[in-house]
C-alpha cells in the first residue's frame, strides 16, 4: 500500500508543479488514496463536498475564474458517474477539467463486486483525453509523473477542455503509517500551456490581408481572457466592431472599449444588422451564445 501513496505523492506533486491549484474532493473509500493526497499537498487547496455533481460544477466555476485546469476526486461506482454534466458543460464551454475517479483493480471488473461499474471512458467523447492508470504496483513515479504532465496538457492545449484519468487501488486502502513525502526530485517539467493570444505580427497580417473590407469580429466564448488586449488591437487597426459575447470578457476590462458592441441582440432586433451584411467576419473563441448573430451570420 505505501506504493500506492508514493505514487499518488508523485502525481499530485507533478499537476502541483505545472499550475494545479485548486481541488475538488468527493470523498469514499476507494479514493482514499487520491483523496488524502491532494488534501495535503502545500501548494493545493481542496474543497470537500458531499455531492460529486456539486462538487464538479463547483471546479467548473473555479476553472472558468481562473483559466487553469481544476481537479475533481471521486470513489468508484456511480459516483464518478454523477460528473457527466460538468463534464459535457466543459468540452462545450472548452474548460480545463481533470476529473480523477478511483476504481475497483481490473481483476474486479465486470464480476458484480459492489461500487464496480464500467469507468472506462465513463464519459465518452465529452472528454478531450481518458487514461486508465496501471496499478502501483506495475508502475513507477517518473512515469506517473509523465501522466500527470500529459493530462494537464491535455485539458490546457488549446481548445482546453476536460480530461478523466480513472485510478484503480488495490486493498488496503488505508494509509501507511507515515506517509510519503509531497514533494520529491526529478520533477518533470516538460510540458507548459501555449498561448492562445495571437501576436503582434500575425495581427499586422491579418489587419493588412483585410484591407478595406466592411468587417465584424465576434468575440465567443474565451477561454483565454488575456487576448482580450489583442482582440481589441485588431479591432482598431481595421476599424472593424467588436460584437462581444457575454462569456468572451470582452465587455469590461482594461483593454480599448472603444470598439466593443455588448448588446448587439437591440440591433438585431431593430433590423440594423440585416441591411449592414459584413463582407468578412473573424471569430474569436467559441460559437457565440446569440441566437441573433449566429442567424444574421448564416444569412450573410
Amino acid at each position: 500500500m505505501a506504493e500506492t501513496y508514493e505514487m499518488m505523492a508523485s502525481f499530485a506533486d507533478e499537476l502541483a508543479a505545472h499550475g494545479l491549484r485548486h481541488v475538488c474532493i468527493s470523498p469514499g473509500s476507494r479514493s482514499t488514496a487520491l483523496a488524502l493526497t491532494f488534501a495535503r499537498h502545500p501548494d493545493i487547496e481542496h474543497w470537500v463536498h458531499h455531492d460529486e455533481r456539486s462538487a464538479a460544477f463547483f471546479a467548473l466555476g473555479i476553472a472558468k475564474t481562473t483559466g487553469a485546469a481544476t481537479a475533481i476526486i471521486t470513489t468508484s461506482g456511480t459516483a464518478a458517474a454523477e460528473l457527466l454534466p460538468a463534464m459535457v458543460e466543459a468540452r462545450f464551454g472548452r474548460v480545463p477539467l481533470l476529473a480523477l475517479t478511483a476504481d475497483r483493480p481490473p481483476a474486479l471488473r465486470g464480476t458484480g463486486a459492489n461500487q464496480t461499474i464500467d469507468q472506462v471512458e465513463l464519459y465518452g467523447t465529452s472528454a478531450k483525453w481518458f487514461h486508465d492508470a496501471p496499478l502501483a504496483a506495475v508502475t513507477d513515479r517518473a512515469r506517473t509523473r509523465a501522466l500527470a504532465a500529459r493530462a494537464w496538457g491535455e485539458a490546457m492545449t488549446g481548445p482546453p477542455g476536460p480530461v478523466h484519468v480513472n485510478f484503480p487501488f488495490d486493498e488496503p486502502l488505508m494509509p501507511p503509517a507515515e506517509l510519503p513525502a509531497q514533494t520529491d526530485r526529478g520533477r518533470t517539467t516538460t510540458w507548459t500551456a501555449p498561448s492562445q493570444r495571437p501576436d503582434e505580427a500575425s495581427l499586422r497580417d491579418l489587419a493588412d490581408d483585410l484591407g478595406a473590407k466592411r468587417g465584424v469580429l465576434i468575440a465567443g466564448p474565451l477561454s483565454d481572457h488575456s487576448a482580450a488586449t489583442a482582440i481589441a488591437d485588431l479591432a482598431r487597426a481595421t476599424g472593424f466592431p467588436i460584437l462581444a459575447d457575454p462569456l468572451s470578457g470582452l465587455r469590461t476590462g482594461d483593454h480599448d472599449l472603444d470598439y466593443v458592441i455588448a448588446h448587439y441582440d437591440a440591433l438585431a432586433q431593430a433590423g440594423f444588422l440585416n441591411v449592414n451584411a459584413p463582407e468578412v467576419a473573424v471569430r474569436f473563441g467559441a460559437v457565440p451564445t446569440s441566437k441573433a448573430i449566429n442567424t444574421w451570420l448564416r444569412a450573410s
